[in-house]
């Protein structure tokens, strides 16, 4: 049963990762059809905590993502860093494009980035905090 998920997923889906929330991490895998899963991680930004919460909950699925997506504004300078760079890492060390999202965006919006023929790139940061002119 679980070999027949992996192949029914295998390429079809992507890992959206958003550390906006106050140091807590949000995963989820969407697929064309929506919502696949989502889990939020409790004190997910913690460097010790990030990648393995995300390598388990990807691990769960049985399959490497076709891409990832990344909130990359918004949150605190740090994570909003962190979480940016936990996502170029996974997607070179998988060979997925990234993309950077902004807070808030809808699954819809989200997927159309993905249908639009993503290359690899790098998902930068923008923080527009306080000290920021």
């Amino acid at each position: 049963m679980a070999n027949r998920r992996s192949d029914k997923l295998r390429g079809k889906y992507y890992l959206y990762l958003d550390g906006t929330s106050s140091r807590d991490l949000e995963l989820r895998l969407l697929s064309s059809e929506g919502l696949v899963r989502r889990q939020v991680v409790r004190q997910g930004t913690r460097t010790e905590k990030m990648l393995p919460a995300v390598l388990n909950f990807v691990a769960k699925s049985g399959a490497t993502p076709a891409g990832l997506a990344v909130v990359c504004q918004g949150g605190s300078f740090t994570q909003t860093r962190l979480v940016c760079a936990a996502a170029n890492a996974l997607a070179y060390a998988w060979s997925v494009p990234v993309v950077a999202v902004k807070a808030g965006a809808s699954q819809a919006e989200v997927w159309s980035l993905f249908k639009s023929g993503l290359r690899r790139g790098l998902a930068l940061p923008q923080y527009q905090g306080p000290g920021v002119g």
